[in-house]
């Protein structure tokens, strides 16, 4: 089975290859994380401003882009803003410590849970501080067709 998603070639990427990120159908790989967080919020312009309608993206505290969007008014922008900064809070609370730890597998729920093993869980300190919305109001009109 050929994997559907195919990963960004350079850092930058190209116009192309953004276009096929945010359609969900390439894989961002870590330099490409890094590049964006070493930008600047006027630099991630380039990439996320939609000039026809409001564009966002959301920062944690360490600079990562968790979510980007357009909607037709600011209040739409903020409120998905809201909504993504929470559920990435939801998913990224807790690191798993797992380095130079042997997990092992089990055949079944009842056999972990009689087992003395646990994971250790941390709290993911990057979370706390400043996050930053950046917000960029459309710079053309928007022609609605009819």
């Amino acid at each position: 089975m050929r994997n559907r998603y195919t990963r960004v070639s350079q850092v930058p990427p190209t116009p192309e290859e953004f276009a096929e990120i945010t359609a969900g159908r390439m894989i961002i790989s870590a330099e490409l994380y890094a590049f964006w967080r070493s930008c600047t919020d006027a630099e991630l312009e380039t990439w996320f401003r939609d000039p026809s309608q409001w564009s966002y993206v959301l920062r944690t505290p360490d600079g990562e882009v968790v979510a980007d969007g357009a909607g037709s008014t600011r209040e739409e922008c903020e409120e998905w803003a809201v909504r993504h900064a929470e559920e990435h809070t939801a998913e990224n609370t807790w690191i798993v410590i797992s380095e130079g730890v042997k997990i092992p597998s089990f055949d079944t729920l009842e056999e972990y849970l009689t087992s003395d093993f646990e994971l250790d869980h941390r709290w993911n300190w990057s979370l706390l501080g400043k996050w930053r919305f950046v917000l960029w109001p459309p710079t053309s009109a928007r022609r609605d067709v009819k």
